[in-house]
């Protein structure tokens, strides 16, 4: 029996090491991310010649690779990359039964990544931009249907985010002189700024008040008190994005308590930022002698911070954090009770072990049971696994004269 669980605690350590993998993306990119000239060629060498990922999350490695040569402008291969992870998240969307009962033994770290909806939203959005500024329409408008079908059918809140893709598919339709088309996705962009109880950017609201126009669909104007400004013959001829920084991590939030027969509970861990957190110490009043004997919980949760928009009115933005948010918020009570099932599980599997190699000295036997706390304690690591490398800030503005590309893209 002892041997089996020895065993079990060992295969513990091994299969958390490919966590350590993804720090090290974490850190790489929490560096980049502190530096104020931003050098997009420098991380693609770092991210082609080191390994950053491990075999678990190949559609990480695609994706990322796909936005950094998008950011650099080297849009077919932006493409190609984005295909490759595409097609990966595609063959992981059967649940692998062995997998998931591996998650139970160690943590959710050994399982395939499977890609977040809010990442392949992003796919399909980062695709559509290469494929206009390639002057591909008719590949634009393929892979905004792909975006709009899964914000049609995802009931996490994307704010900014969902009425932006709305927009570009509003206007890939306007290109393509579908009007209709481009009205009826036009709407569901300001309704989902309504929603957001965003105020709509005065570019946004001129285009979309000759839209309507030309749709005749005056009861939108109305409805969403539109204004025109500017000449009746009004064009959009081409889009201007910028991006400004990169997206807010995941990170860990960890609660830590540990007993100890005869001396008491210490409660301790980290917050989001990874700050220590003061431990609360509360010690057991009694006149027994410390056993040595110990139990040891732990909670490792991912928890994301939220910026706040700009308030930039003349254009149109939004804040990728935003979608991580909202994505977490979504899982968050799901992620809880498996975590905590899981980590009460391996505890009590540990505080058997310890019992079953209880020593009479109470120097040995608490060596022992700290052994068994950190073997447990290290198994135990929450999943914030991630794309890196998605803007942070995405803008758009309209412009009324000729232009080829259609979309210029300005990284920053």
């Amino acid at each position: 029996m002892i041997k089996k669980i020895i065993v079990v605690f060992s295969i513990f350590i091994f299969l958390v090491s490919c966590s350590s993998v993804a720090n090290n993306r974490l850190k790489f990119a929490d560096n980049y991310r502190n530096k104020k000239i931003k050098d997009y060629q420098a991380v693609k060498e770092k991210l082609y010649s080191e390994d950053f990922y491990s075999d678990d999350s190949e559609f990480l490695k695609f994706f990322d690779r796909g936005l950094i040569e998008h950011v650099l402008g080297n849009d077919s291969l932006s493409n190609e990359y984005l295909k490759r992870a595409l097609l990966i998240s595609d063959s992981l969307k059967t649940i692998s039964v062995s997998n998931e009962a591996l998650t139970f033994l160690a943590n959710d770290n050994i399982r395939p990544y499977r890609a977040k909806n809010y990442e392949i939203i992003f796919l399909h959005f980062f695709s559509l931009i290469n494929y206009l500024t390639m002057d591909d329409l008719e590949s634009a408008i393929v892979e905004y249907r792909m975006c709009e079908e899964m914000l049609i059918h995802d009931e996490v809140d994307y704010y900014r985010g969902e009425s932006i893709i709305y927009l570009l598919g509003s206007i890939c339709y306007y290109w393509e002189g579908e009007i209709d088309d481009s009205a009826i996705a036009l709407t569901r962009s300001l309704n989902s700024i309504r929603k957001a109880n965003d105020e709509i950017p005065d570019d946004l609201s001129n285009f979309a008040y000759h839209i309507f126009k030309m749709s005749d669909r005056e009861s939108e104007i109305e409805n969403f008190n539109l204004r025109p400004n500017g000449d009746s013959d009004y064009q959009v001829k081409s889009l201007e994005l910028s991006y400004s920084g990169i997206i807010s991590p995941l990170r860990e939030a960890i609660i830590r308590a540990t007993y100890v027969d005869g001396a008491g509970l210490a409660v301790y861990g980290n917050d989001e930022f990874s700050r220590n957190l003061d431990p609360v110490i509360l010690p057991e009043f009694s006149d027994k002698k410390s056993s040595g004997s110990t139990f040891h919980i732990k909670l490792s949760m991912p928890t994301t911070s939220f910026s706040k928009y700009s308030d930039n009115k003349k254009h149109f933005s939004f804040l990728s954090d935003q979608l991580v948010y909202s994505d977490l918020k979504e899982r968050y009570n799901g992620i809880l009770i498996k975590t905590a099932s899981r980590s009460l599980s391996k505890a009590i599997l540990a505080s058997k072990a310890k019992k079953n190699l209880k020593n009479e000295n109470p120097i040995v036997n608490l060596l022992i049971n700290l052994g068994f706390d950190v073997m447990y304690d290290a198994s135990e690591s929450a999943d914030i696994r991630m794309s890196l490398w998605i803007p942070q800030i995405v803008d758009i503005k309209f412009k009324e004269y000729e232009s080829a590309p259609k979309v210029k893209v300005n990284a920053f």
